[in-house]
């Protein structure tokens, strides 16, 4: 059953595409006529700037730009600056309680300075 509608759809699309279009009219006389029905008036453009309610929307410099005069919203936590906490920087090893990964090098170069700092400190007393 498949195969037989397959069969027919393809026969007429074969027919479909043996009947002959009618031939296009390239006299000048058809041509003429063409050219005097296409000059019809074309509706205006647009303008390129829309003033809304608090802003104006415009195209320049190859974006899409969208002024607001009018403060709708509250800024961004974190646009004003010194204004709350929100607006400094989070340390994201405090935030996942992570520790800074440290090789035993490290710890014991740390350990050493700070054995000379101390060191220093305490000549440091003494010459006073």
């Amino acid at each position: 059953m498949r195969a037989l509608a397959f069969a027919s759809l393809l026969l007429a699309v074969t027919a479909l595409g043996q009947t002959e279009l009618p031939k296009p009219d390239y006299s000048p006389e058809a041509l003429r006529q063409f050219v005097a029905l296409s000059n019809e008036d074309h509706p205006p453009v647009p303008s390129t700037v829309h003033w809304g309610f608090g802003g104006v929307e415009f195209r320049a410099l190859g974006m899409n730009w969208h002024i607001m005069y009018l403060p709708f919203a509250m800024p961004f936590s974190g646009s004003v600056r010194y204004s709350d906490p929100s607006s400094m920087w989070p340390d994201p090893f405090a935030l996942t309680h992570t520790e800074l990964a440290e090789t035993p090098q490290t710890f014991n170069d740390k350990r050493e300075v700070s054995k000379e700092r101390k060191r220093i400190e305490a000549s440091m007393k003494v010459k006073r």
